[in-house]
């Protein structure tokens, strides 16, 4: 880059017809640094320890101090060149080490008199440097000259103007024929940026130089050493007396030198540019190389030390005026930069997306925040552009490609002013995309902003070509470049470069992008965590977020209210370990141990992902009721730990869950009731049938149509009770009002039940008000509330027992009140007493059989009455009282027979059936097919009859007084006679689970009543 080429590397000929170029490669690794020489107008000491031996000297000590470097190698300072100077060296070290940046310097006079010297010590460790220059005449007025002169440089405001000011007054002080300031680009070449020349000497203002003339290891020699000369660039080197330190053994380091040699090639560049003695000082700021003065001179020339103090202090000082200067231009540029990004910062805050500001007034400030010519967003597939750029489809291209240099750093910015250098086949967008920067905004890299720079065509001068710095000689001998004619290329393809602030602007924008995309999400996220918060607050449910350690993390409202109303209060609240409450639950400190048990394990199951959801429902009863909840555990998305616990209060859901069991169970005791209660009647009619048909005897006729008569009454009633409640269900049952006695009504009941109560053996105490009872309603229908209340009070009471019935008005209302002294009714089966198929507790004993329809009926016709009905009863075994006002009755269908075939002969067969006109019915029929039958009407009698008649065939009903019909059964298998027999259950239960219980007690058939002939007929013969 510069005029001052240090040193070149070896190389070899590239070409046999053009002088090749040497290859710099290595050049930056000359260790220039360590010459072994010094230039010859001056001695240089090398001195060990407190006595300051002398280990090192230069050959110059003969001609400039009349001693030979023999006479000085192993002895002390004081003792060859006198105390005076060993003082002033000892003096000069102290300054050193307090100002180490540059060498102490001193005056010495020799004690034989001459030549006067300047000395200058420094430290080259473990040594002190000794360096002894004649001291020339001097210009007294040289500081003066300066202090005044660089008051016009500071007063100065413009960079460029001031530089040449304080060209001048360099060449002024300095008297050297051309004086230059070189300012290093950020690749390191360099141009001349101000020059003061005598007339006739070619301008090199403007011109520039590649960064090879002044390696990197020459740079850094400029920022140790800020101020060199060279008296003569036709010296001969003085080398070091020996060449290698005899201490170390190794080349002495003369970074700090200021006669250290100079490499032999840039001689001959200085020589090839007409150059006979140089001063360089060092442009330095915040530590960095930013430039040089260069003074050049056509012939030999010395300065004084006084002379090389006033060029590095005047280096140091225009430095400082030129990083002013530039930090206030930096200053003013950021600025500006800081106000785009706040404008875009704002519109923002305000609500703006960033893809519209690519496309409205912010664009300008969204361009202004890196100086760019265009911008695009590139989010996912989508792209947004602004100002001057490629087309979409390609700017995708070119960022997948850049993206691609960089995928291990995902939020690594990348600019450069020559895109086409980083990527092939991009050349042709040198007018939108010469220069880019592509900063991505988020880890993932799927959001990124990219700007771009048009091509900046310009023209930059060169002294001599750039690109031939060195030739190769026939001898194969390096030399520098024998021209410095202006040599002009034209840059394409290159953008301007993108200032450090501007990078800068750029991070600090990606930086607040991405906070305010964090804000505004963070903004989201309370939000959405409110909206949360609100929902789950207003959900009934008790619900927790478990972390992924079982702590609670949240729990909404219902939660938190029903662990402060239990007890529970800060012990289930967020930051409660909810495992370790699970866990003393479990171990029975509180709660339900086997309740909790299975909770923690269902959580910890979930929690490792070895179910997939847990489903717990137990009963938290409180002091007031019983209620149930159930307990859902479900793991959160994937890319979070933990589970969400649901308690959800199910006492509701349970109650209709056992509403629902209870209606099922009695739906099923009502159908097995219905199978048993019309099977019965049945029974008896289908034999009634049979003997008639097959024996049609007269003497039978009046016994038969008295069986007949009374069990197809007794279905007409069910049937009848069935169709009524169906139809006060649905709202279909019609009433014929009139306005009657309603004592007429009770007599008419009391007439249909007498027979009933006769039967039983019971009494009827009626107390009916003396005078009528007018009411409006059906006769009919409330007869058949009578006749139900007291068909039940007959039903429930015992042989000879009292049934009570009362008639009378009470407030203006008749009243109709049963009061029995029968089973009475349990407290808990009050509320339910008048609900279709409710009975006490059901057992296959049934002698009063029922579906369990006569008191929904009574309720069902007193409310159509708008009447009103209640029960009452002490207790079980205590009877019951049932007041009613308004009462009504129902109507009667009927039945038909069946047709069976003659059987055959020959078997005894016993019929154990409670129900006499069942067992009679049988007996008679399979009489008539020419059995032998005995009947008997409980266990025990038929026990006793098994071991008298020694049946072949018995027919055992399940439902006896005295014990049910399987403990019968299991009794006559334990007997000879009883395990001879073939054993059929006959009985009105027909369910599956009846007929296997059978088959278990040892019957060897189970019949479902009535049976028809054929069916007997086929059992016997299957009799043994």
């Amino acid at each position: 880059m510069d005029l001052f080429k240090l040193s070149v590397n070896r190389m070899t000929p590239t070409s046999d017809t053009a002088a090749p170029l040497a290859d710099l490669s290595q050049c930056d690794a000359e260790p220039i640094h360590i010459p072994g020489s010094i230039q010859p107008h001056g001695v240089l000491l090398v001195l060990q320890g407190p006595r300051l031996r002398i280990t090192q000297t230069s050959p110059t000590c003969q001609s400039l101090l009349g001693i030979a470097a023999a006479e000085l190698l192993g002895r002390d300072l004081a003792t060859v060149l006198g105390p005076a100077l060993a003082d002033a060296v000892g003096q000069a070290l102290e300054r050193y080490r307090e100002l180490p940046h540059a060498p102490s310097s001193f005056d010495w006079q020799p004690p034989l008199g001459g030549q006067a010297f300047v000395g200058y010590v420094h430290r080259s460790d473990p040594f002190t440097i000794l360096e002894l220059e004649a001291a020339p005449a001097d210009a007294s007025d040289a500081l003066t000259q300066a202090v005044l002169g660089f008051s016009a440089v500071h007063d100065e405001p413009v960079l460029l103007e001031k530089l040449r000011i304080a060209a001048a007054l360099f060449r002024r002080l300095t008297g050297y024929d051309r004086v230059m300031i070189y300012r290093f680009d950020p690749d390191w070449h360099g141009e001349v940026v101000a020059e003061a020349r005598r007339d006739d000497l070619e301008p090199y203002l403007g011109l520039h130089f590649p960064a090879s003339d002044i390696p990197v290891q020459a740079r850094r020699l400029y920022l140790i050493n800020p101020t060199r000369v060279i008296v003569d660039v036709d010296y001969c080197p003085s080398p070091l007396v020996p060449t290698l330190d005899p201490v170390t053994g190794l080349a002495l380091d003369l970074s700090r030198s200021l006669l250290r040699s100079v490499s032999p090639v840039h001689l001959e560049y200085l020589r090839n540019m007409g150059v006979r003695a140089t001063l360089t000082t060092s442009l330095c700021r915040e530590g960095r190389l930013w430039g040089l003065i260069a003074c050049h001179h056509d012939s030999p020339r010395r300065v004084s030390n006084a002379i090389r103090q006033i060029a590095d202090w005047l280096g140091q000082d225009l430095a400082t005026q030129i990083g002013l200067k530039e930090e206030i231009s930096r200053r003013h540029a950021a600025t500006a930069l800081e106000a785009c990004r706040g404008r875009i910062m704002t519109a923002m805050r305000q609500g703006a997306r960033l893809a519209s500001l690519l496309q409205g007034p912010e664009l300008a400030d969204v361009l202004g925040a890196i100086g760019a010519d265009g911008v695009a967003l590139i989010a996912g597939a989508e792209i947004t552009t602004g100002g001057v750029t490629p087309a979409p489809a390609r700017i995708g291209d070119l960022v997948a490609g850049l993206s691609a240099l960089h995928a291990k750093d995902p939020y690594h910015l990348f600019a450069t002013e020559c895109l086409s250098d980083h990527l092939a086949g991009t050349a042709d967008l040198a007018a939108t995309a010469a220069g880019v920067t592509l900063i991505p905004l988020d880890q993932a890299q799927s959001i990124k902003l990219i700007w771009f720079r048009g091509e900046y065509v310009r023209t930059v001068t060169w002294g001599g070509n750039p690109e031939k710095p060195v030739e190769v000689a026939a001898n194969v001998r390096l030399s520098p470049r024998q021209s410095f004619a202006a040599w002009t290329q034209n840059v394409r393809l290159r953008s301007k470069r993108w200032a450090p602030d501007e990078l800068e602007s750029v991070r600090k924008l990606g930086v607040l992008i991405e906070i305010e995309w964090r804000k505004v999400a963070e903004d989201a996220l309370r939000a959405s965590e409110a909206l949360l918060s609100d929902v789950l607050d207003s959900l009934t449910a008790h619900l927790a977020v478990l972390d992924g350690r079982g702590g609670i993390a949240l729990v909404n409202a219902a939660w938190r209210r029903f662990a402060e109303q239990n007890g529970g209060g800060a012990a289930c609240l967020p930051g409660t370990d909810y495992l370790a409450v699970c866990e003393r639950a479990a171990a029975g400190e509180d709660g339900d141990g086997a309740q909790a048990q299975a909770a923690l394990h269902g959580i910890q199951q979930v929690l490792r992902g070895l179910q997939s959801a847990f489903t717990l429902q137990y009963p938290c009863d409180s002091p007031s009721e019983e209620r149930w909840f159930e307990m859902r555990v479900l793991p959160l998305r994937e890319s979070r730990a933990g589970v969400l616990i649901a308690h959800e209060d199910i006492t509701a859901r349970k109650r209709s869950e056992q509403v629902l069991r209870d209606a099922d169970q009695r739906k099923d005791e009502f159908l097995a009731m219905l199978g048993h209660e019309l099977r019965n009647p049945l029974a008896p009619i289908r034999h009634v049938a049979d003997v008639l048909t097959l024996h049609p005897m007269p003497e039978q006729l009046p016994w038969a149509a008295s069986i007949l008569t009374r069990q197809v009454s007794h279905l007409v009633r069910l049937v009848d009770d069935l169709l009524d409640v169906a139809r006060i269900n649905r709202g279909k049952l019609t009433l014929h009002r009139k306005r009657f006695d309603l004592r007429e009504a009770v007599e008419h009941a009391i007439e249909q039940v007498r027979p009933m109560l006769d039967a039983h053996g019971q009494h009827l105490d009626v107390a009916l008000v003396p005078t009528p009872v007018t009411v409006d309603g059906d006769p009919e229908r409330l007869t058949q509330v009578v006749v139900n209340l007291l068909g039940n009070a007959a039903k429930f009471s015992a042989r000879e027992m009292t049934v009570f019935l009362a008639l009378d008005t009470v407030n203006g209302e008749a009243r109709i009140v049963v009061r029995d002294q029968g089973a009475g009714l349990a407290a808990s089966l009050l509320p339910q007493v008048f609900t279709a198929f409710t009975q006490g507790e059901q057992t296959l004993d049934r002698p009063r059989g029922g579906l369990g329809l006569g008191l929904a009926l009574v309720k069902g016709l007193v409310e159509l009455h708008a009447g009103r009905v209640r029960a009452a009863s002490p207790g079980l075994g205590a009877g019951s009282t049932f007041t009613v006002q308004l009462p009504l009755a129902p109507s009667v269908p009927a039945l038909a027979a069946a047709h069976p075939e003659r059987p055959i002969k020959g078997r005894v067969i016993l019929v154990i059936d409670d129900d006499r006109d069942v067992a009679a019915a049988c007996a008679m029929l399979l009489g008539c097919v020419g059995q032998q039958v005995h009947t008997a009407h409980d266990g025990l009698t038929g026990l006793e009859a098994v071991e008298r008649f020694q049946p072949d065939l018995i027919l055992l009903d399940i439902g006896l007084p005295d014990m049910l019909g399987y403990e019968v059964a299991h009794r006559l298998r334990a007997t000879v006679a009883g395990r001879a027999a073939r054993l059929v259950a006959l009985t009105g239960y027909g369910q599956e689970g009846d007929r296997q219980r059978a088959l278990e007690a040892g019957f060897d058939e189970h019949l479902r009543k009535p049976v028809d002939l054929k069916t007997l007929i086929a059992v016997l013969g299957r009799c043994p």
